[in-house]
């Protein structure tokens, strides 16, 4: 029996190590995780100016001081309209048609709107580094004490219990050996002490000492209650916690980024029409041509600003429709991460294995209780008082093996 147990003992080293490993590696594991979640939402997006945007968004953040500049370009060649309006012939048919040129508002307004986007973006790109740094690291914490690395976390505390009892079931079997031999040796001493006075008429010698009882009660585990579906417990938990957490960090940012869009759509429309007005067209033909020179003027400064609003325009249908795809991704990032957190909580092979090592040592404990089972079946037959106290003995040894068994058990799939 010790030598079986000896075995179990190796069998369950053989997980430790395993848990250990792991555990050696949680650094690396929650570095893994973290580089996948940016991996899939770099292939997911595929857009150049939104690439890197979960680790700093350094392209995305030069568009839009590209914008800026468009917009700033834009509005020069307003003011230089402006200059030109203000100026007669423009007055006269300013009068005559009752149309105001003035854009400085609309451009004041666009100003207050980028820096809206610039803050989203930097809002996006900080809840994108916060989810990184702090939000992954979290789906590995939970189990019983609310471990760092949970799985492993839990595994440890309970092979800790379990490897403590089983130095009481070592002890308590090689004290139930002690007791068996120093019964049968003092059996057989009283037998020849009989024998003797019976056949001498001596005086019966002493019994002998007997190895004492003592108890060994099995330490109680408040671990691995689930047996190991904690696993998949857990990853069902944290994954959900993840889902809702991360999209209500992610998605109001974005809907708010793509209003601000939507608004600095409105105004570079706004400032392209106003730029547009149709200053002549209510004025005769004939009238027209006094102003012919003019008009080309008027014409020219219309084109320099349109060129930079209609690369703005460019820009900002851009950023628009990648925060657009952002939206419908990012619940397609996360359910994708899903086997990469499963893995990265403990390895699946290196899961599977600690099963079988604890499923070996399980079938050898059941084995060990047959032996036991007939132990006690052999000495129940027996009369004598000694041998009736070795069958109790016997009996508690297969119940405290079938406790150690049971918390062995809670570490098999």
């Amino acid at each position: 029996m010790g030598d079986r147990l000896d075995l179990v003992y190796r069998y369950m080293k053989n997980s430790v190590e395993i848990v250990r490993d792991e555990s050696s590696r949680f650094n690396e594991r929650v570095e893994t995780l973290q580089n996948n979640f940016q991996e899939i939402y770099e292939e997911l997006i595929e857009d150049a100016w939104f690439s890197g945007l979960t680790a700093g968004g350094n392209i995305l953040k030069a568009k839009i001081n590209e914008l800026i500049s468009f917009l700033d370009t834009a509005e020069k060649y307003c003011l230089s309209l402006n200059a030109v309006l203000n100026s007669p012939p423009a007055e006269l048919i300013e009068s005559i048609l009752g149309v105001n040129i003035d854009v400085e508002t609309l451009f004041d307004e666009a100003r207050s709107v980028l820096k809206t986007i610039n803050d989203r973006i930097d809002d996006i790109i900080n809840g994108f580094i916060h989810i990184i740094n702090d939000k992954i690291p979290l789906l590995f914490k939970g189990g019983t004490d609310a471990f760092s690395d949970a799985i492993v976390g839990e595994l440890t505390a309970h092979y800790n219990i379990v490897d403590r009892n089983r130095e009481k079931l070592v002890t308590h079997l090689k004290e139930y050996r002690t007791q068996v031999k120093n019964t049968a040796d003092s059996f057989k001493k009283r037998d020849e002490d009989l024998a003797g006075a019976i056949s001498r008429g001596s005086q019966v010698g002493e019994v002998g000492e007997v190895q004492k009882t003592n108890a060994y009660p099995i330490e109680e585990s408040a671990y691995m209650k689930t047996r190991m579906k904690i696993k998949e417990i857990h990853l069902n938990l944290v994954f959900q916690s993840f889902k809702t957490n991360t999209s209500a960090i992610v998605i109001p940012i974005l809907g708010l980024l793509k209003a601000a869009l939507s608004t600095l759509e409105a105004i570079c429309a706004a400032v392209k029409a106003a730029a547009n007005v149709a200053l002549y067209s209510n004025i005769p033909t004939e009238a027209l041509s006094i102003f012919t020179d003019f008009d080309e003027k008027i014409r020219g400064e219309i084109d320099e600003i349109l060129k930079p609003l209609n690369d703005a325009a460019k820009i900002v249908e851009g950023v628009k429709d990648g925060v657009g795809r952002l939206i419908i991704y990012y619940p397609v990032l996360l359910d994708r991460m899903r086997p990469y957190i499963n893995e990265a909580l403990f390895t699946n092979e290196k899961f599977s294995n600690v099963h079988k090592y604890n499923f070996a040592s399980i079938n050898i404990l059941k084995e060990m209780q047959i032996v036991f089972d007939d132990i006690v079946k052999q000495l129940s037959n027996e009369k004598a008082q000694a041998i009736d106290l070795l069958c109790n003995y016997s009996k508690n040894i297969k119940t405290t093996m079938g406790l150690f068994e049971e918390q062995i058990d809670r570490v098999t799939l």
